[in-house]
C-alpha cells in the first residue's frame, strides 16, 4: 500500500489553496482599508470608491477559499488539514510583509520558521491513506479510526 494516495494529496493541495486564498483575501481587505483611510484624509472620493471595490474583492477571494477547505476535510485526514491550517498565520505575516510593507522582526521570522518546520514534521509523519470501509461513504473515511 502506498503511503499517501490521491485522497491525501488532493486534500492537502485543497487545504493549501484554501489557506492561500483566505490569506490573500485578508491582505486585500487590509490593503483596501488602508487605501480608503488615505483617500479619506486627502478628500479623494474616487479613490475611496475604488477602495470599497477592492475590499469587496478581498471578501470574495476569502469566501472562494471556503469550499476548498470543506473539500480538503472530506479528502484528507483531519491531522493534515489542521496542520496546513496552522500555517495560515505564517502566510498572512509573509503576505503582509510583501504587500502591506509591515515589518517582521527576528522573533517573528524565527516563529514563522518554527511553525513551518513543525507543520512539515506533522505532515511527514501523518497517517497513510486508509483503505475504504465496506460502506464506501466519504464521511466514514473522514476520520481514521483503527478497526
Amino acid at each position: 500500500m502506498e503511503r499517501h494516495g490521491w485522497n491525501w494529496t488532493a486534500g492537502a493541495l485543497a487545504a493549501l489553496a484554501s489557506n492561500a486564498l483566505s490569506s490573500a483575501g485578508l491582505v486585500i481587505q487590509r490593503k483596501a482599508h488602508l487605501r480608503r483611510l488615505t483617500c479619506q484624509a486627502q478628500d479623494d472620493a474616487h479613490g475611496e470608491r475604488r477602495g470599497t471595490y477592492c475590499y469587496a474583492a478581498g471578501v470574495a477571494v476569502y469566501i472562494a477559499g471556503t469550499p476548498l477547505d470543506v473539500i480538503s476535510y472530506a479528502l484528507a485526514p483531519q491531522l493534515v488539514c489542521s496542520t496546513i491550517g496552522s500555517l495560515r498565520l505564517a502566510i498572512i505575516a509573509m503576505l503582509a510583509r510583501l504587500f502591506l510593507d509591515e515589518s517582521l522582526g527576528a522573533r517573528s521570522l524565527v516563529g514563522i520558521a518554527v511553525c513551518t518546520l513543525g507543520a512539515c514534521m506533522c505532515l511527514w509523519s501523518s497517517p497513510p491513506d486508509m483503505p475504504p470501509t465496506t460502506t464506501g461513504s466519504p464521511t466514514t473515511r473522514m476520520f481514521y479510526h483503527r478497526r
